[in-house]
């Protein structure tokens, strides 16, 4: 969540280019073929069990990379050691310079299925919610007709937003620490070391009532410790669809490119929920607008500095995004160089 100029933290940068402390986990190592490992990029591995469905050939990962979207071969491999190093770096150099990359199927039919039943049985529980709540940790926003957070549900139970939905369902504790979005996140997006999920969540849009989100970026909203991991590590966060999500139903919606102008406004974190402060302003050139279609499993990986949003739901159909912020962090004191660096956690 890239490269370019970042006013409020070094940008996130390229693997061979990359900034801050040095350890081993940072840097890509061969490995051999045993283990249950999965191979990666240009013949080198990460300790995942799967790998993300992407093109394979270099011409359509150029092509791809420069409309900032990864998609399936329909007679190519689909696995990380059938890339060579140009598509590889088509890749990232696509992130990098607009923000943002789709992974078409990165989750299974059988993935999807436990996530869509693990958030109906969460909006089952909230069916008699009238306002915005926390239950055993998880914190339930209501659907109401402003968007704003603290009034009143259009009806009740209908749900804006679920915050650490991981708290209670095993599926998305599972979804959290998925091995493709922590390979892509690393072998793509330059995050460092470990990559840890500081934030998941639920994005909801119920049909017709289903409010938009102005303009913003989710930098801003970072913690004072996941922002300190996020300016030494890097990071980047991933919506994957739960339903179909496209501009009919309030489709995820990135401005591309905008990350490289820095972090605009850091006191809208605070105000512009459900308001259209942030387009008022006009701070962002809407003209960048990309709303990419996504199937329930498609997913979209984006800088914490891209400004997104998304407009309302004007069909029949609901929308459902997952939601993981990632940053990285120092990894285990045994997996460091010796460079007097201690563990941080």
């Amino acid at each position: 969540m890239g490269a370019g100029v970042v006013s409020c933290a070094p940008p996130n940068p390229l693997p061979g280019r990359r900034a801050g402390p040095r350890h081993r986990s940072a840097r890509r190592r061969p490995l051999g073929r045993g283990g249950g490992s999965c191979p990666t990029a240009a013949g080198w591995r990460t300790r995942v069990s799967c790998s993300p469905r992407f093109l394979c050939s270099a011409r359509a990962a150029s092509a791809a990379a420069a409309a900032g979207t990864a998609r399936e071969s329909p007679s190519g491999p689909d696995h990380f050691d059938e890339w060579g190093a140009e598509e590889v770096e088509a890749w990232r150099e696509g992130y990098a310079s607009r923000g943002f990359l789709v992974v078409r199927g990165l989750l299974s039919a059988d993935e999807v299925a436990s996530l869509q039943s693990a958030t109906d049985a969460l909006e089952r529980g909230a069916a008699d919610m009238r306002q915005s709540t926390i239950v055993k940790r998880v914190y339930f926003e209501v659907q109401s007709a402003t968007g704003r957070k603290g009034d009143v549900a259009v009806s009740p139970g209908l749900l804006r937003k679920i915050t650490f939905p991981s708290k209670t369902s095993a599926a998305f504790a599972r979804l959290k620490c998925h091995p493709r979005v922590t390979q892509v996140a690393s072998e793509i997006c330059g995050v460092l070391g470990d990559v840890e999920c500081v934030v998941d969540q639920v994005n909801l849009k119920p049909p017709r009532v289903g409010t938009g989100f102005p303009w913003h970026q989710d930098v801003s909203f970072l913690k004072p410790k996941a922002r300190e991991q996020w300016e030494a590590f890097g990071g980047c966060n991933a919506v994957v669809a739960l339903d179909r999500s496209d501009a009919s139903n309030g489709g995820f919606t990135v401005l591309s490119g905008t990350h490289l102008a820095g972090e605009r406004w850091a006191q809208l974190r605070d105000a512009y929920d459900g308001s259209p402060a942030s387009d008022a302003l006009d701070l962002f050139d809407t003209r960048l607008a990309v709303c990419e279609a996504l199937d329930p499993g498609d997913a979209l990986f984006f800088h914490p500095v891209l400004a997104h949003g998304s407009r309302e739901n004007v069909s029949d159909a609901r929308r459902r995004i997952a939601t993981l912020w990632l940053v990285g962090s120092r990894p285990n004191a045994e997996n460091e160089d010796d460079d007097g660096g201690g563990k941080e956690r």
